[in-house]
């Protein structure tokens, strides 16, 4: 009785390290292309469409992140997204991105450790067409969980009306 009761015990831990592993290695594993992270600003986001330009200034390093989410969605979640930051040094810096139709997101800039008095500033531009002109001074030191940056989310790129 005892030998049948350890084996359904140790027969179900089995099984639960089995699941468990699966979930945790099945992105690695099996590859999955719904969503990818990347440490660079690509030029080209999957088939590509339209032109997404960002030109920054910075008088701090910074970090621009870029994500990317397809507006079309299977079960509530999107088909693929595209998570992607790069670090820079302080100065003026210029990307362009093909991005298709149909995918929106966000753009952010921020500054890394940055001191009062720290500049950023940005325009965003989808096509002809500013999505975002900015530009902001850190006034005072920033407290414990601030941070200094700049902001966009879009919809959809391609569609995003300009700013007033």
């Amino acid at each position: 009785m005892i030998n049948n009761l350890a084996r359904r015990v140790l027969g179900a831990a089995v099984g639960l390290v089995l699941v468990l592993g699966y979930w945790t290695l099945k992105d690695k594993v099996l590859g999955d292309s719904s969503h990818t992270v990347s440490d660079r600003v690509p030029a080209k986001v999957w088939e590509g469409g339209t032109n997404l330009t960002i030109e920054s200034e910075s008088s701090e390093p910074a970090t621009l992140r870029v994500f990317f989410e397809s507006t079309a969605k299977t079960g509530g979640k999107p088909l693929r997204s595209l998570e992607t930051y790069e670090k820079i040094p302080a100065g003026t810096h210029s990307w362009t991105i093909d991005v298709p139709a149909a995918v929106g997101g966000s753009v952010e800039l921020e500054a890394e450790n940055p001191k009062p008095g720290a500049r950023l500033s940005w325009t965003v531009r989808s096509g002809e067409s500013v999505l975002k002109h900015e530009a902001e001074t850190l006034e005072g030191a920033l407290r414990a969980n601030e941070v200094f940056c700049l902001t966009l989310d879009a919809e959809d790129f391609s569609r995003a009306e300009a700013e007033q």
